[in-house]
């Protein structure tokens, strides 16, 4: 059972449902709220009908509780697609959560007590010199070189403007990457649902945008390395199912690139585990050449 997250809908409404109060009483899930909410309770409160649905849930402690259905509301995360746009707005700059990180250890961290034992919190934060280092000059293809540093015959640029500047350089045919010898044996390891459906026109534009990044045609011709993705979508079965296509189709050394499926028992901002398996167990088993 997932805590502190709705697991039922009561049979009584919030006027019927009865919660213990401090003083021995009970009252209804209604009165409960108005009388412990602020005054002037909150128009959205004011605004509950007596028969209103109540949610119930239970605690860490596995203790029923209780919430009026039309107060709840949804939560979204940072990474959610409703908030994505918005979440920058609430990241507040690094020099006013230093400020108040100061102002709260003042307030709150200044007179703590562990039985006996006064326990003394540094309200001075640890401040560490600057160090600053200059960017160094980045060769590419051809001789040519990258510098937000001034060197003579480089390409000068900004450190704002380097990122934009580096890809530029890479897609330039008189320049492009520092090594240009043609990749080594690739696999493309996809579930079999998606080479049999649109896979191959993914793999069609992913090879015209490697080749378009290497300046040579046919550049980027991997080997596909199918695996029955057909079985359930849990860690086990989609995990035995890679591993055996691997086994079964890559006899020889070279670089992957893997394809897998979202687990739907994922959460949200959780290390994908079945990418990390991948990427262990295909490390563990290189050949050397």
């Amino acid at each position: 059972m997932v805590r502190n997250q709705p697991s039922a809908l009561s049979d009584l409404n919030v006027s019927q449902y009865s919660v213990p109060t401090k003083d021995g009483d009970d009252l209804s899930l209604l009165e409960f709220a108005i009388r412990e909410s602020k005054k002037p309770i909150p128009p959205e409160l004011s605004r509950v009908e007596h028969n209103s649905a109540v949610l119930i849930y239970y605690n860490n402690r596995d203790e029923e509780r209780s919430a009026i259905s039309s107060l709840c509301y949804r939560v979204f995360g940072p990474h959610d697609i409703e908030t994505q746009q918005l979440h920058r707005h609430s990241i507040l700059p690094p020099w006013k959560r230093r400020s108040m990180a100061i102002d709260f250890a003042r307030r709150y961290l200044s007179r703590l007590k562990f039985g006996k034992t006064y326990l003394e919190v540094d309200t001075e934060p640890i401040s560490v010199p600057t160090r600053i280092f200059t960017m160094p000059d980045i060769r590419f293809g051809n001789s040519q070189v990258l510098s937000v540093r001034g060197t003579a015959g480089a390409h000068q640029t900004t450190l704002a403007e380097l990122g934009a500047k580096r890809l530029s350089l890479l897609k330039d045919k008189q320049a492009g990457f520092y090594d240009a010898r043609p990749l080594g044996r690739q696999y493309f390891i996809v579930p079999l649902s998606v080479y049999q459906s649109w896979g191959v026109s993914f793999l069609h534009g992913m090879s015209n945008a490697v080749d378009h990044f290497l300046h040579k045609e046919d550049a980027y011709q991997p080997i596909i390395v199918s695996y029955n993705d057909l079985c359930p979508h849990t860690f086990m079965d989609q995990a035995r199912a890679i591993l055996k296509g691997v086994e079964e189709q890559c006899d020889k050394p070279g670089h992957a690139l893997g394809m897998i499926h979202h687990l739907p028992s994922r959460k949200n901002h959780e290390e994908d585990p079945l990418a990390a398996m991948v990427v262990r167990e295909l490390r563990s088993r290189v050949v050397p050449q």
